[in-house]
């Protein structure tokens, strides 16, 4: 299994998948202890959307292209048929974006550009630390500082991979 780079900084769960290449094949989200605990996979037929297993409950995560002068821009997150969180953007592209899920908003924000590494944090207290690596990065690592609500710890790795993509001119 491969070890993540902030394991003994959290203090909490590890969490990984390999999500190179996710819109050929379903890949496996691994847990604490090796488990499997879902899947994701990005369906490229017909509209854009991110598939996403957890313990057997199905989210929908549509992939949207935006303009920089769309912004706040909204995705909702759906559950079965029924929405489960919305994640919402600053009012400019490097503003940090906030993560609605069952009355709780969380701050998903960019803790290193460098590095890529992404942050889910509550009220100032970092809950999540998100990056990949790998060679061309291709293991993607949540790493848990308390326990989140498993749904929200899936749905941490298609936030990370992109559903957002922006056109340019």
């Amino acid at each position: 299994m491969p070890t993540g780079l902030f394991h003994t900084v959290l203090e909490g769960d590890s969490y990984w998948a390999r999500l190179k290449n996710s819109f050929k094949d379903r890949k496996g989200i691994v847990g604490p202890g090796g488990a499997l605990i879902g899947s994701v996979k990005l369906n490229m037929a017909g509209s854009r959307m991110w598939e996403l297993t957890i313990n057997g409950q199905h989210l929908h995560i549509p992939r949207q292209w935006f303009n920089s002068g769309d912004y706040p821009i909204e995705v909702e997150v759906v559950l079965e048929d029924v929405r489960f969180a919305t994640i919402r953007s600053g009012s400019g592209p490097m503003d940090d974006f906030h993560l609605e899920c069952q009355g709780i908003q969380y701050l998903w924000k960019e803790a290193s550009k460098l590095k890529r590494v992404k942050e889910l944090q509550l009220e100032g207290e970092i809950l999540a630390r998100v990056y990949s690596k790998g060679v061309m990065p291709n293991h993607t690592f949540v790493e848990v500082n308390e326990e989140l609500p498993i749904l929200v710890v899936g749905l941490l790795f298609p936030m990370y991979s992109g559903f957002f993509n922006f056109r340019t001119a």
